[in-house]
């Protein structure tokens, strides 16, 4: 069995904290997940949308709304589980 070696992109995200929109397609939020030591705070972000067709990487998504202090416009598009509705709600 051969080991997986994960990248770190944590460096990559740090170095876009000052956008204002961000969209995350499913696999974006997938590395972000697994791949990202740490998450910066998006001071600027007014708007985010992700999408999702996987059950992974939903884990980063109540981290990514905390550190963006001033979100005007969350979308969240192609839920495949209700559940998931709930772990997000418990943020807020």
């Amino acid at each position: 069995m051969r080991d997986v070696v994960l990248g770190d992109v944590t460096d990559l995200v740090a170095g876009i904290t000052n956008i204002t929109t961000l969209h995350l397609s499913p696999n974006s939020l997938e590395v972000l997940h697994f791949c990202c030591k740490s998450m910066p705070v998006f001071h600027n972000l007014l708007t985010l949308s992700f999408e999702s067709n996987k059950k992974r990487g939903w884990q980063v998504v109540p981290l990514l709304i905390t550190n963006s202090p001033n979100l005007e416009t969350l979308t969240i598009k192609n839920i495949i589980k209700l559940k998931v509705m709930h772990y997000i709600a418990y943020l807020f």
